[in-house]
Formats: structure tokens, sequence, C-alpha cells
């Protein structure tokens, strides 16, 4: 099931950047880049930690157990050299591709800070520090900016930096809204139903009472 969920989100997220790489006319040149599937690809390693994190601290709450913060702590820790690698890449391919100067012009550079800066920089600096790293609030915080940013970067890509033809407005219907909306619940049901149905946390949860008593004893 590990192998195939990768094997899935690898060719997802870079299919997903490769889409926009058939259509460069129509696709501003701050997100518009040869690499986007390695972009997009790299971004999505970055929200991996960030998602665990969220997914973890709401699960924990919703059902009643610790949050394992050791383990969200070493996975945060990591989270600034890959948010790092992200954004040479980033910075580099706009630099090579002669963008550089739509950063500063108009409106839709006011779109690209907004993405870069919240979504990827901010994070990354928050995250470097051991303090921030200490405190679950905080952790859960910066994972909401790295998720913020991937998903912005995402809607830009696809809304933002589309150059379309005058006159032609699209927004999506009803269905598309209603789509979106069940898949993401029938995840939720799925993560669930395997919490209460899977032995997923019993065991250790009866691993830390045998300890405790074993060191009370002790």
């Amino acid at each position: 099931m590990v192998i195939a969920g990768v094997i899935l989100s690898t060719l997802h997220q870079s299919s997903l950047g490769a889409l926009y790489t058939i259509s460069p006319e129509h696709v501003h040149p701050l997100w518009y880049s040869p690499l986007l599937p390695v972009l997009f690809f790299t971004s999505a390693v970055a929200v991996a930690p960030a998602m665990i994190i969220f997914e973890s601290t709401l699960s924990a709450k919703a059902t009643k157990r610790g949050l394992e913060h050791g383990l969200l702590k070493s996975l945060a820790k990591a989270a600034p050299a890959i948010l790092l690698v992200y954004l040479v890449m980033r910075f580099a391919d706009i630099a090579y591709g002669g963008a550089s100067a739509y950063m500063l012009d108009g409106v839709r550079a006011l779109f690209f800070w907004g993405e870069v800066g919240l979504g990827f920089i901010l994070p990354m600096i928050l995250l470097a520090v051991p303090r921030v790293r200490e405190s679950a609030s905080s952790l859960f915080i910066a994972s909401l900016f790295i998720i913020g940013g991937v998903v912005a970067n995402r809607v830009n890509t696809v809304t933002t930096a589309w150059i379309v033809p005058e006159g032609v407005v699209y927004f999506p219907t009803w269905a598309e809204f209603a789509i979106t909306f069940m898949i993401l619940a029938v995840g939720m049901l799925a993560f669930t139903l395997a919490i209460k149905l899977l032995p997923v946390f019993p065991e250790r949860e009866k691993i830390r009472v045998e300890a405790a008593v074993s060191v009370k004893r002790g």
C-alpha cells in the first residue's frame, strides 16, 4: 500500500504540472516553466510533513488521543530543508527563464509573493527555530502556512497565471464543487473508519500503560 501510494502521488503531481507545459502562451511567466512537473512534485514533498502535522493534530483532538509531539517535531525538523530546495529551484528557474522582472510588476506579483512569502519562506524560517518546533500549536500554525502555500500555488497556476482570451470567464459549477467535497468526505470517512476498526492506536496505548505501571513498580 505504501509503494502504491508513493507511485500514485508521484505520477499525479508530476503529470498535473506537465499538463500546463503544453500551453506556454497561456500561463504567466512567473508560473510557467518546463520544470513544472519537478516543481509540482517537490512542493508536494514539502507539504507532506505539514499535512501529517495538520491531520495528526485534528485527529488527536477528534478522537481524544494524545498527540505524538516527538514524532511531529522530527518531521518539522526536515521541513525547512525541503522548502529550501523548492525555493532554490523556483527562483533559479525564474531567473533562468528571464521572468525576474515580473516579480515586481502588477497584481500577479502580489499573488506570487503572497504564495511564496507566506506559504514557503515564512514557515521555513519558523520551523528552523527550535522553540517553534517545541510548541504543538506553533507546529500546527506553521503547517497551515505550508498547506496554504501549496494550495495557492496550484490555484495561481490554474487561475491567476492563466491568460485567457478577452471576454472569456470561467467559474466552477455546483457539480464540480460537489465532486471536490465528496472526495474530501470519502477521505475523512476512510481515515475515521481506519482509526476505529483497525488496531492502530490501542497497542501503543497498551504499551504506554504497561510502561507507566512498570515505572511505578520500579
